[in-house]
């Protein structure tokens, strides 16, 4: 099951807000990813992504430097969508090793920075990429896991970049 735009958020075992929660909709995602790398992004709903998983994470804040989301990309789906960005044949080599090449986590620090515009409403506050962490090889630092752990609103997909390959992503955002 694919989302189309106007889906909602994924229900997962974590409470989500409704209504004006800052949390992006899926069919938001899937067009920033689509528009970006110029071929389909399928979503489709997925387990979380918790801090145990390899992956890239992107931490944002606000204006005054607080956190205000994260995003986690796990390691295949980062090299999928560095593969696709740098329009590079569909990346297999190194799938069987977590860590990351330095292209890839490049690639996936540009993907993370364009994915900033889902975190902003019309009216809401700027946020930005404050950092991004590998969490490849070593787990991200305790304030991050705390995060990918908690309570708030979070959306978790598995990915399908057409012609690459999928992984998933997850989307957790202060509740407001």
């Amino acid at each position: 099951m694919a989302f189309s735009p106007d889906d909602a958020p994924v229900p997962s075992r974590r409470p989500h807000i409704t209504g004006d929660s800052p949390l992006p909709p899926a069919g938001d995602v899937r067009a920033v990813l689509t528009t970006l790398l110029e071929r389909d992004v399928e979503l489709t709903p997925g387990p979380e992504l918790g801090p145990a998983t390899p992956a890239v994470i992107g931490v944002y804040t606000d204006d005054l430097g607080r956190p205000e989301a994260v995003i986690a990309l796990d390691v295949h789906l980062a090299r999928h969508l560095s593969a696709a960005l740098a329009l590079l044949p569909p990346a297999r080599a190194d799938l069987a090793s977590d860590a990351l090449a330095p292209a890839v986590l490049e690639d996936a620090t540009e993907v993370l920075n364009v994915m900033k515009v889902l975190l902003e409403g019309d009216d809401g506050p700027h946020r930005r990429l404050h950092r991004v962490l590998d969490a490849s090889v070593t787990p991200p630092p305790h304030e991050v896991a705390a995060w990918m752990r908690s309570h708030r609103p979070r959306l978790d997909v598995d990915a399908e970049v057409q012609g690459y390959g999928g992984g998933r992503l997850s989307i957790v955002v202060n509740a407001g």
